[in-house]
């Protein structure tokens, strides 16, 4: 009898340092999920900003706008003079006005009523991301190959300059030195000022460049259809030896947050880089297995992530990992 018992102790004390070893291994870390069920206008969440009150704004694809307050959504629609229910962008600047960029262009949002911004030739056109610079300019990446500047309420389309491939613009980046920058799908990054894009960096041909970041420590960051890579800010003319590879996976959204983490939303999921480490979030470990389309680092320190079709992720307290 006692060596059927001890036999089941054996088995006992197996299962439970198996048991162990694979929660230490699929950690588990804290998101809140907000989603249609929480108030959230649709669950395809395009954009997310932070307003001078603090209220996030979050742009959907088919619901409009949802504000959040820190704890209810209020849903804003056509019916409360909005352009459109579907929102590919958002911008919103020190005054509190909204740009919003839709499949029928860009319009100007007072939260009463909406302005339309005009396109030089007045023919139609579409928007598919829109930001503000530091001196106070807003711009759109219009037709997905014409970058615009907003003059009063009509657009001005920048010419290139130095431009050696298609430029079908993909995304628009800051710089620590308050400089905006606009890259290509071919691989070209352009400054951009006031009337002209200006070439300033080019990577190696045969890397589809979907999205940029120009992190404080003066360095490139490249999410590209091979992978996420790393470069020095200070080379123009980069060469593969010139990349470090940081993750195979295909990132669409980059951001740095205060303590110097980079994060970036995946095809499913997300990554954060930090002093050397990289560390994946996905459906095995709290968060989701939808594409994260936008991030967003609030007043409070948390990490804001849009998905498409999963609502959007808050990730409170990001020292804690």
């Amino acid at each position: 009898m006692s060596s059927k018992i001890s036999t089941v102790d054996r088995w006992v004390a197996a299962f439970l340092f198996v048991l162990v070893q694979n929660v230490s291994i699929a950690q588990v870390y804290h998101f809140q999920h907000y989603d249609i069920f929480s108030g959230l206008g649709q669950s395809q969440v395009s954009d997310i900003e932070q307003d001078r009150f603090g209220y996030i704004w979050l742009s959907t694809l088919g619901g409009g706008l949802s504000r959040f307050d820190g704890l209810h959504f209020t849903t804003y629609r056509k019916e409360d003079h909005l352009p459109a229910n579907n929102i590919s962008s958002l911008e919103i600047d020190a005054k509190g006005l909204m740009y919003i960029g839709t499949s029928f262009g860009l319009s100007i949002y007072d939260g009463k009523s909406t302005r339309p911004v005009r396109s030089p030739n007045r023919e139609p056109y579409t928007v598919a991301s829109v930001i503000g610079d530091q001196k106070g300019n807003v711009y759109a990446i219009c037709n997905a190959s014409q970058l615009g500047r907003l003059n009063n309420d009509s657009l001005i389309f920048l010419k290139t300059s130095g431009a050696a491939r298609p430029s079908y613009f993909s995304d628009m980046s800051g710089t620590p030195d308050k400089r905006l920058m606009v890259s290509t799908y071919s691989g070209e990054i352009f400054e951009v000022t006031p009337n002209v894009l200006l070439s300033r960096y080019r990577i190696p041909d045969g890397l589809v460049l979907r999205c940029v970041l120009f992190d404080s420590k003066d360095s490139l960051w490249l999410g590209t259809e091979r992978g996420i890579f790393r470069a020095s800010a200070k080379k123009r003319n980069i060469e593969y030896p010139d990349l470090q590879l940081i993750s195979k996976e295909i990132a669409y959204e980059m951001t740095e947050a205060t303590d110097g983490s980079i994060w970036m939303g995946l095809t499913a999921g997300g990554l954060r880089y930090h002093n050397g480490e990289v560390l994946q979030f996905n459906a095995q470990n709290g968060f989701t297995g939808f594409m994260v389309k936008g991030l967003l680092e609030d007043r409070e320190g948390n990490i804001w992530f849009t998905t498409d079709g999963d609502g959007v992720y808050k990730f409170t307290n990001p020292a804690f990992t």
